[in-house]
């Protein structure tokens, strides 16, 4: 469906990509997550995992879940304001880049030893910023563990959210 890319051979020896337009961003995870299932349950394909560091990998900076993942949203605020939300959410941990047509692509800054769930908190929170301004009490400098919806909306000439 182009919407699921497998990579193989590359720097990473695997590398699976999911993007789609989706309500919530557990959907793309949860889609990745069965691909690999799907691969790893294949004669013969182990991951290589260790009890201490996750998921072997050939670049040290993807042990631990082995996962990146980022999101593009669409925020509509003033320039002056949609300034101020990216700062929110760099100070949150995450990469903020203003795309030509005026939606931001979010990503965890932190890639070495983070879990799936802080890195689907982190773009939950990040989108909300992006998307209301708001940050309520649960936001903090840390990686959070809050579940990973998003109430952004993606219109059709928005990119996709992308989860490598």
């Amino acid at each position: 469906d182009k919407e699921v890319v497998v990579w193989v051979g590359g720097e990473n020896h695997l590398r699976v990509t999911c993007t789609g337009t989706c309500p919530t961003v557990n959907v793309l995870f949860d889609r990745c997550q069965e691909v690999l299932g799907m691969i790893e349950s294949s004669e013969g394909c182990t991951f290589a995992k260790s009890s201490t560091y996750g998921f072997i990998t050939s670049s040290p900076l993807d042990l631990g879940t082995g996962m990146r993942a980022s999101m593009v949203v669409n925020a509509t605020p003033s320039p002056a304001d949609l300034a101020h939300r990216m700062s929110k959410a760099s100070k949150m941990g995450l990469a903020t880049q203003l795309c030509p047509d005026g939606t931001v692509e979010i990503s965890p800054i932190k890639g070495l030893m983070i879990t799936e769930g802080e890195i689907m908190g982190l773009l939950y929170k990040g989108a909300k910023v992006l998307a209301t301004g708001e940050t309520g009490p649960e936001v903090s400098s840390s990686s959070g563990h809050s579940g990973p919806e998003s109430s952004s909306s993606y219109g059709n000439k928005t990119p996709p959210p992308s989860f490598m």
